[in-house]
């Protein structure tokens, strides 16, 4: 299998950044990935991938962040944790996006977690 290429990002963390095994809880740069991308992402610079949500609020297009890793199946995830991409003019560009901060859904819980966090 390839390694996925793409532009590399930093990662801004909030003062809650809290994912006990993220890709967050480990570097502080990710590679975005996009077609024509020219660095190989690897294990100081992971791959996430852009994802864009229409309509989840109404007439609002959201766009986050997560890893092109599948979150391991007995966990639920991806969820926010606290950390942002930063994605600069030309990223955006490539992305077809404005250029900003995006949040990183990086954080994966058991189950039994999960429940015990939004009960």
């Amino acid at each position: 299998m390839t390694q996925p290429t793409g532009t590399i990002a930093e990662i801004l963390f909030g003062a809650r950044h809290s994912p006990a095994d993220g890709i967050s809880s480990r570097v502080d740069e990710v590679t975005v990935t996009h077609e024509g991308g020219r660095h190989t992402a690897d294990e100081r610079t992971p791959a996430v991938r852009l994802v864009t949500r229409t309509n989840t609020i109404p007439g609002m297009t959201l766009h986050h962040f997560e890893p092109v890793e599948p979150r391991p199946a007995e966990r639920v995830g991806y969820m926010a944790s606290g950390a942002w991409v930063v994605v600069g003019v030309d990223l955006a560009r490539e992305l077809g996006i404005a250029p900003a901060a995006y949040k990183l859904h990086d954080r994966s819980e058991t189950p039994a977690r999960y429940a015990a966090l939004n009960s």
